[in-house]
């Protein structure tokens, strides 16, 4: 049986098929949907919430006929606008907010921050916090005002599975703050801490030596495709010698598509997680589509989110130098892509700080 995968911003009326009823769904105490037309099986929509809104993760199944099946399997994050009957208790996939903040100079003190945000972690139970290190790629036409304007450096990603207005006592730590919010697959946010904590501290045996594209790189004259250039190039090597840069990256991953082009960037996502990127010990930790409509304007222009995870700078450097990565990034992800940044982050960066947190040293 074939599977197709597929994944748009949507609402369920338009992913639904068409000879399905609008009132033949049912909801579950368990928080998942059901609903069944002819040879058609709804498998699962997870529910999340973002009031007065719903949003949901949609994943369906559909058999033609017996001598040609096939499975279409589908998920995507759209707004419910057909189901008024849903009530929060069906919650059962989070909306993240993704944090950029930069301290006030009066206070610019990573540490303080942490400390203060140590005292609210039993309510913002913070997923990832990590220091932001630099560029990789910029933005060209999306956010670039709020991103770059006033060279504002930003200090800390933040992200956390609430839309709730982070504490007074953080803000007032905080001078500039951009946050786009994103709907994330519970399966990726299920013991996310103590995955992710053995991403970041790997014994040596998981960690998958370079490919030995390094020796003879594919130069590029800038970046921005997420190629190696000749600067990037010689700033890795150089923060590489530091303790922060032998460990590993958590790399922000803005993305907004051309139209009609997500698919092909799906196949570089395919390519990424079976090989080019795996290989380098390159993970997609959290992915999420941009929930627009979200109390704020910071995330509308924008499609996906996405942080991935590195061992080192040399992995992520060792991917853009080689020629089998950049045949993929060529071909599927760069034409995709009507805009996107990168901004290189380290979760080791701020455990150096002595952050005091259990549990979610990311």
């Amino acid at each position: 049986m074939a599977i197709n995968r597929s994944a748009k911003v949507c609402c369920l009326q338009d992913v639904l098929p068409r000879n399905w009823p609008r009132s033949g769904l049912r909801i579950t105490t368990a928080g998942e949907v059901w609903g069944s037309w002819g040879s058609s099986k709804c498998e699962r929509i997870e529910l999340f919430s973002l009031q007065p809104q719903l949003y949901c993760n949609i994943i369906w199944e559909i058999s033609q006929s017996s001598r040609s099946p096939f499975s279409l399997h589908f998920q995507g994050v759209g707004l419910v606008s057909c189901l008024p009957s849903l009530q929060p208790s069906s919650i059962k996939m989070p909306v993240c907010a993704i944090h950029l903040l930069s301290l006030h100079p009066a206070t610019k003190t990573i540490p303080a921050f942490l400390h203060t945000l140590h005292s609210h972690s039993s309510t913002l139970k913070p997923l990832v916090v990590s220091r932001v290190i630099r560029w990789i790629i910029l933005p060209t036409s999306l956010s670039t005002p709020e991103l770059l304007a006033q060279n504002i450096h930003w200090d800390i990603l933040l992200i956390v599975p609430s839309t709730t207005p982070l504490p007074t006592s953080l803000q007032n730590l905080i001078q500039h703050q951009w946050t786009v919010y994103a709907g994330v697959p519970s399966r990726l946010l299920v013991d996310f801490h103590s995955t992710n904590h053995r991403l970041l501290h790997p014994e040596k045996s998981d960690i998958p030596p370079l490919t030995g594209s390094l020796s003879k790189p594919r130069i590029a004259t800038s970046a921005q495709g997420l190629e190696l250039s000749r600067e990037l190039r010689e700033w890795i090597q150089t923060f590489s010698q530091s303790s922060e840069g032998q460990g590993a990256v958590s790399m922000l991953n803005l993305l907004a598509f051309q139209p009609g082009k997500k698919e092909d960037y799906l196949k570089y996502g395919a390519e990424f997680s079976k090989s080019i990127g795996s290989r380098r010990g390159g993970n997609a930790k959290i992915v999420g589509s941009v929930v627009h409509d979200a109390g704020g304007e910071d995330g509308e222009a924008w499609d996906e989110v996405a942080l991935a995870h590195y061992p080192s700078l040399l992995h992520f450097a060792d991917m853009l130098a080689s020629q089998d990565y950049q045949a993929v990034n060529q071909k599927y992800r760069v034409p995709s892509l009507k805009d996107t940044f990168i901004l290189c982050t380290s979760e080791i960066g701020i455990d150096d700080f002595g952050s005091g947190r259990e549990g979610s040293k990311l």
